[in-house]
């Protein structure tokens, strides 16, 4: 009889400490009641629809984030992602990265957009390599919640770079980060994780080791 893998074998293996970003993504998460409001507003928008009051609250917002765009553009050149996530806890894995990196993504994004704005196409383009780095940060992570929030993240690299090529065309290398063979690999690995993480869910209800009333709590069994 074959084994079942458990939901924890299917980690990543650790990322040379050299060439790990998770340092530089993970020590800045965001704190909601810390953001400009305006811009908080104004994330979901399309340019054309900013105020003028909403571009300032952007401008303000990503200049007091100067230092989160540099380590960002940093860590793109780091070609591994290892968060000290909870494997072994199963649903109870908790996932506190994803949405901060939709934020991070939104402050990458709009300075872009501020630079276009200006006129300045310097820093278009790493700022957009960047926002792919990040998306593709979480790969190697078996959890359908991290692969959505990655495909949502190259997204917004790509709406950027839809929007920067009305000023000339991309350097060579920009969209290094966007590997869709190990995306592939990525979601069908995914897909057999998850569905390993149902059947040790299933296995506990059987054995009378949870209940419905628990799931929201349970991890592994």
């Amino acid at each position: 009889r074959r084994t079942r893998p458990s939901y924890a074998s299917f980690a990543p293996p650790p990322a040379e400490p050299a060439d790990d970003a998770a340092p530089l993504y993970d020590d800045w998460i965001p704190d909601r009641q810390a953001r400009d409001a305006a811009f908080d507003a104004m994330r979901q928008r399309k340019p054309a629809d900013a105020t003028a009051a909403e571009w300032a609250a952007a401008e303000s917002f990503a200049a007091s984030q100067r230092d989160v765009i540099e380590r960002l553009i940093k860590a793109a050149d780091l070609r591994s992602c290892r968060r000290p996530l909870a494997y072994d806890q199963g649903w109870s894995m908790l996932l506190p990265h994803t949405a901060a990196c939709i934020v991070r993504a939104d402050l990458m994004l709009w300075d872009v957009r501020l630079r276009m704005r200006r006129g300045e196409i310097d820093g278009v383009w790493p700022r957009l390599r960047a926002i792919g780095a990040l998306g593709a940060s979480m790969t190697d992570e078996p959890s359908m919640v991290c692969q959505l929030t990655r495909i949502v993240i190259l997204n917004k690299a790509l709406d950027g770079a839809e929007e920067a090529m009305a000023l000339g065309p991309p350097p060579r290398g920009w969209d290094d980060r966007f590997d869709v063979a190990a995306m592939n690999r990525a979601i069908a690995r995914v897909f057999a994780a998850e569905f390993t993480l149902v059947a040790e869910t299933q296995d506990a209800f059987l054995a009378g080791r949870a209940t419905s009333t628990e799931l929201d709590h349970i991890g592994s069994f």
